[in-house]
């Protein structure tokens, strides 16, 4: 059932993995690790800024027990775009007051500010067009027009950059021109219209907007602990540091979590619909075997790949990102088991248990990292990274109450137990190993072996086998 909906998503976000992993290389180039701080910074502030305009309501929409009218929908629309409005002249005014107290940022600001923008002006036609649509598991249409949105969003400021002479306005641009394209096309398939708040839709909407302030109390931890470098590092250390960061985990999430949050989106669609706590663990079972077994030697593959693809492209401008990469790729194995995890969290115990563990794992991630940093240094945050996220997959299992100890436990078992983990691990530390043996003078046949063994890893794998026959591991 899961690989039903699953694959069009993967299928319909390979063209935008593609054209995310073009310009990642184009930016990689073109940019500065200062500029890349700067568009670092303004997808963060961009994202806080859609977390508190959403409030929780598409998740909400999508767990609701029967599907909205058109009344409710414009109700909502109603009060997202009044909100909307009020967070518009708040990004303005504190634009304006760090500009002020900081003349030297002024530029680097306006340019935020004008990113954050974009996203709060589109999102309400966006976010509750793309609810209702997954609602109905319609998840093929989704995948190509987010996949066309992304493209034009991230691949088209490599044009502006080149030929227009925009800089970090293009970033701008081409996030309104894919935005706007969205719009058109969920409009196509369920248009969201103004309407008069009836006392029946205001009601509804009340009733989501109370249940969506936990998935906002939830999405705003998650938040904060994806962007330590630029809370943590940045302050201590500068915007060189914050864009080394930002460069290295940008890489690890384009070569892992775009799978892991495509299943993780479809899980909670598909668990919500099961009413055994069997069925719904069934499902999050095969989710982590086959993510483990996918994720781990494309993670094993940057790890290979970056240093070689620095040097001959970048000049070694990413030398320091290259060396986090190992630790912040180690980040991204408990990543796999948080997000479908989560997702079960969230539809057996609810809203409430679901933020609650999101607060307490940031709460301790946030303090290892701190912690690191200050006695390691810049690097401290990578050490931090690769071993703290362990604290995620414990507190969500946590959350199970009497439950807790034993689906731990098969947690680590499944990840742990993937053939393709253990191979892909080895592949990396016989890569690291052998380099730092001969020189990276040889570094280029090193690598080049161990990433032709790769692909022998996907084969040892039945988790692998098994879903490419359509069958479940």
């Amino acid at each position: 059932m899961m690989r039903r909906y699953v694959m069009p998503l993967f299928a319909g976000n390979a063209v935008a993995l593609g054209s995310v992993g073009f310009s990642y290389f184009m930016y990689s180039r073109l940019l500065t690790a200062q500029e890349f701080g700067a568009y670092a910074a303004a997808l963060a502030v961009g994202n806080l800024g859609l977390l508190v305009l959403d409030g929780g309501t598409r998740t909400s929409i999508i767990k609701h027990p029967a599907d909205l009218t058109r009344e409710e929908e414009g109700a909502l629309l109603n009060f997202m775009l009044a909100f909307s409005a009020l967070l518009l002249l708040a990004v303005v005014l504190g634009q304006n007051a760090v500009g002020h107290f900081y003349p030297a940022a002024r530029a680097q600001t306006q340019f935020v500010a004008a990113f954050a923008a974009v996203y709060l002006v589109t999102y309400p036609w966006i976010g509750l067009s793309t609810a209702a649509i997954e609602r109905s598991l319609a998840y093929s249409r989704i995948a190509w027009i987010e996949s066309i949105g992304i493209v034009l969003e991230r691949a088209a400021p490599v044009i502006f950059i080149m030929f227009g002479h925009l800089r970090l306005g293009a970033f701008v641009v081409g996030l309104a021109l894919g935005r706007a394209l969205r719009i058109i096309m969920l409009s196509r398939i369920h248009r969201i219209s103004f309407t008069r708040n009836t006392g029946t839709s205001s009601r509804v909407v009340r009733s989501l907007l109370k249940e969506g302030l936990w998935f906002q109390a939830g999405g705003a931890a998650s938040l904060i602990r994806d962007n330590l470098h630029v809370i943590i590092v940045g302050p201590l250390f500068g915007a060189l540091w914050v864009g080394y960061y930002a460069w290295a985990l940008q890489l690890c999430m384009l070569a892992s979590q775009i799978f892991v949050q495509i299943s993780a989106r479809v899980s909670l669609s598909v668990t919500a619909r099961s009413t055994q706590f069997s069925e719904r663990w069934s499902t999050v079972a095969q989710q982590l075997a086959m993510l483990t077994a996918i994720t781990a030697p494309i993670l094993t593959a940057v790890i290979i790949l970056a240093p070689n693809v620095d040097r001959m492209f970048f000049a070694n401008k990413w030398h320091a990102a290259v060396l986090l990469l190992p630790l912040l790729c180690a980040r991204m194995i408990p990543g796999i088991a948080c997000a479908p995890v989560g997702a079960l969290l969230l539809v057996e115990r609810g809203a409430g248990r679901y933020a609650m563990a999101l607060w307490i794992w940031t709460a301790l991630e946030a303090a290892a990292a701190y912690g690191s940093v200050k006695l390691l240094g810049p690097f401290g945050l990578a050490v931090s990274y690769a071993l703290a996220a362990w604290f995620g997959v414990f507190v969500f299992a946590k959350g199970f109450g009497s439950l807790a100890p034993a689906l731990f436990s098969r947690i680590c078992q499944i990840v742990f137990g993937r053939p393709a983990l253990w191979l892909s691990a080895a592949v990396a530390g016989t890569f690291i190993v052998c380099t730092d043996l001969v020189g990276r003078s040889a570094q280029g046949w090193i690598a080049s072996l161990c990433a032709a063994s790769l692909a022998a890893v996907y084969w040892a794998d039945s988790a692998i086998r098994t879903a490419l026959r359509g069958g479940t591991a």
